[in-house]
């Protein structure tokens, strides 16, 4: 089990650290995420695909690249990836989103395709590590 500081990222458990654990990763993203979710919806790109490239813009200071490595986790938590009751009945009482949102989101299931670089493979910032091709 890899190990950085206390942070122990391990999916076959259910906590990840001693504060998070993996069903609270869905809900580590920000608001405006789940309005333009909403607002995906009702414009119609429901089934409509879209690609999305992983990078990073800037290396840390004095370094000209790094080694990717954590693809095991992506893919894990993609599979993973669902909301609980409780999240979704925060969606319902705090978040206003409309309820054909909270019902897609609910039943939300990853069902795209992750194309990336081999683990510790070199790579420099803004080459793309990880692509994922799937439904907005």
């Amino acid at each position: 089990m890899p190990l950085l500081g206390r942070l122990v990222v391990d999916y076959k458990n259910y906590m990840i650290n001693d504060f998070v654990s993996k069903d609270d990763l869905p809900f580590f993203t920000t608001y405006g995420r789940f309005i333009t979710a909403e607002m995906y919806l009702k414009a119609g790109f429901k089934n409509t695909w879209a690609t999305f490239d992983l990078f990073v813009r800037d290396l840390p200071e004095g370094r000209n690249f790094l080694v990717f490595a954590g693809l095991e986790h992506v893919v894990q938590y993609l599979q993973d990836f669902k909301f609980t009751s409780s999240q979704v009945k925060y969606m319902k009482d705090y978040m206003k989103l409309s309820p054909d949102t909270i019902k897609y989101l609910r039943l939300l299931k990853f069902s795209g395709s992750i194309h990336a670089m081999p683990e510790g493979s070199i790579f420099f910032a803004n080459e793309p590590v990880i692509r994922i091709t799937a439904p907005i």
